[in-house]
């Protein structure tokens, strides 16, 4: 063979490995029909070094969840291979069409082809639990937190007889529930409340989570065991938005064996996952507040003053001008009071068209007033005090953030954070840590308020 044949040879298998290393190689979805809560895996493989490899970044989908793992490497004949595994779990039913997937080789943009999947009901699942949200309205304001309820049930016969524990550690109710919201919401900011009453212990995203018990309720002729628990959310820009559905997840058998050791024992296993349907929300500015009564700069001529009234002109005459005047007097006093006592009937209006900022102006006399009472908790008051000067519901200004957003009404961030770290404390004072007494909360209280009536909220 030639020297010239060689060369073309080499060039030729050169070639031949530089398109195989292009290639991207897919495999799945496996399955590409599956019910609801499962997992379908996608392997992406391309013939390079990890260093090399560059996985980009996955789809985000409504109701389809995309989590890749990290890149594997494996060597044949020389030849390095990087892959990497993708699970896709439908969190609704539907068909899914997922976009092409890219890896970046070097200065090279492999990408695959549109991925098809198919997610069906939980036919079994859907028979014995519902999931569901609901909210008080589906017109929010900015910077306004709303409460979202989560109300799932199980058939009260099922859960007792079948629904089997999730883990080692004994659930009060062996329930996995999600809420995909962390990564679909931008723009919102989402809040635990704790429940009120007997909580009763189960699994929220992946950590301990509680509920309340809610009752019994009758769907289709079956009763069902009712649970619910709270989120607040609170939107932070003007938008429209889908909060995406919860889903449930929990394990039942279908048949037991009897054990001389343990007794009753499971002879199978079948998760069963049930979906909620998602909610569409509207988000808009909050209304402005009406201007004080009595602040003269806010009064438009001809509408806020009534009674039209106007100086009086009596020319150049002394004496004129002196029987005008205490005769202007004599007229107007019953004008003036009559004028007075409207002006505080607006006020009383304007304070039961907005009870938000009635509750906000007797904030400070409301807190010195849960001070004094016999076993008062500084602490709530303290809490409540914040939450009526926010606006908002006392559980909203437990938790992070507290900080920011009384720096957004105007207090200083100094004092803010104080105003957190003093709420806090309080709060932490039920466990036994050590506290702040009522008279630091009540000057913390102080200061606030000057800050807020600094900042126009009188």
């Amino acid at each position: 063979m030639t020297l010239t044949r060689v060369v073309a040879c080499c060039f030729v298998f050169a070639s031949g490995a530089l398109l195989t290393c292009q290639e991207l190689q897919v495999r799945g979805p496996d399955p590409t029909e599956l019910a609801i809560g499962r997992e379908s895996v996608v392997t992406l493989s391309v013939e390079a070094a990890p260093q090399l490899a560059t996985l980009g970044p996955l789809p985000r989908m409504e109701g389809l969840t995309i989590a890749g793992g990290p890149p594997v490497r494996s060597a044949v004949g020389g030849v390095e291979t990087t892959t990497w595994t993708l699970r896709l779990t439908p969190l609704r039913p539907g068909r899914y069409t997922v976009p092409p997937l890219q890896v970046e080789v070097e200065d090279r943009t492999l990408r695959s082809g549109p991925l098809t999947l198919v997610a069906r009901v939980d036919e079994e699942a859907s028979q014995r639990g519902f999931v569901e949200l609901s909210v008080a309205s589906h017109g929010w304001l900015v910077d306004q937190p709303a409460g979202v309820t989560i109300r799932f049930g199980i058939e009260s016969s099922f859960l007792k007889e079948n629904v089997v524990q999730l883990f080692r550690r004994e659930l009060d109710v062996p329930v996995d529930l999600r809420l995909p919201w962390k990564d679909a919401l931008e723009g919102v900011e989402v809040v635990g409340v704790a429940p009120e009453g007997s909580a009763r212990s189960l699994v929220v995203d992946g950590a301990m989570g509680a509920a309340t018990l809610a009752g019994e309720e009758v769907r289709g002729g079956r009763s069902f065991t009712v649970f619910e628990l709270t989120r607040t959310l609170v939107p932070r820009a003007l938008q429209s938005f889908e909060l995406p559905g919860p889903l449930m997840r929990f394990v039942y058998t279908t048949a037991f064996r009897q054990d001389f050791i343990s007794g009753r024992v499971p002879v199978d296993r079948h998760d069963g996952f049930v979906s909620g349907e998602p909610l569409r929300l509207h988000v808009k500015l909050p209304p402005a507040d009406p201007p004080l009564a009595g602040d003269r700069a806010d009064l438009v001529p001809g509408v806020d003053d009534i009674f039209g009234l106007k100086e009086p002109s009596f020319g150049d005459d002394p004496q004129g001008a002196s029987h005008g005047g205490w005769l202007t007097v004599a007229l107007s006093l019953p004008l003036t009071l009559a004028g007075a006592l409207l002006v505080r009937l607006r006020v009383r209006e304007r304070h039961r068209q907005d009870p938000g900022r009635a509750r906000a102006l007797a904030a400070s006399s409301t807190f010195a007033a849960s001070l004094e009472a016999d076993g008062a908790d500084p602490g709530e008051a303290f809490a409540e005090y914040l939450a009526a000067r926010l606006r908002c519901p006392p559980p909203a200004v437990v938790g992070p953030g507290l900080s920011d957003r009384l720096q957004r009404v105007g207090v200083r961030g100094k004092l803010a954070r104080r105003a957190e770290d003093g709420l806090r404390t309080a709060l932490a004072a039920r466990y036994g840590a050590p506290a702040g007494g009522g008279d630091d909360l009540r000057a913390l209280a102080r200061e606030l308020e000057h800050a807020f009536r600094e900042g126009g909220d009188r």
